[in-house]
């Protein structure tokens, strides 16, 4: 998985054989570590059962998505490029999040 974080906005792209493994419920995740006196950086995306809704957190140096797993599995397998939303944050601003097909 590669992210790209741009102002406001989290990219995610997604090989074909990550798509298949979050589409069968494993999260993907990315880490970057910046030495041992640091915690790393890390993003996570998970595909969910839950209440359908898409979600963002970030807690402990982790960007955390989750993304309703019936629209995750029915995108897997069809020829649309991303899956897109937004999310109002608790400063009222809006976080674009795309997750894109990287093949």
């Amino acid at each position: 998985m590669k992210l790209q974080i741009t102002d406001q906005q989290l990219n995610l792209q997604l090989k074909r054989d990550e798509i298949e493994d979050l589409k069968e419920g494993f999260p993907l995740s990315v880490n970057v570590s910046f030495g041992l006196a640091l915690a790393p950086f890390s993003c996570e995306l998970k595909a969910c059962y839950d209440d359908g809704l898409y979600s963002v957190d970030f807690s402990k140096g982790t960007i955390s998505i989750k993304a309703p797993m019936a629209l995750v599995s029915a995108w897997a397998d069809t020829e649309s490029n991303s899956l897109e939303f937004n999310i109002r944050t608790e400063a009222r601003e809006t976080l674009g999040v795309i997750i894109e097909k990287a093949y």
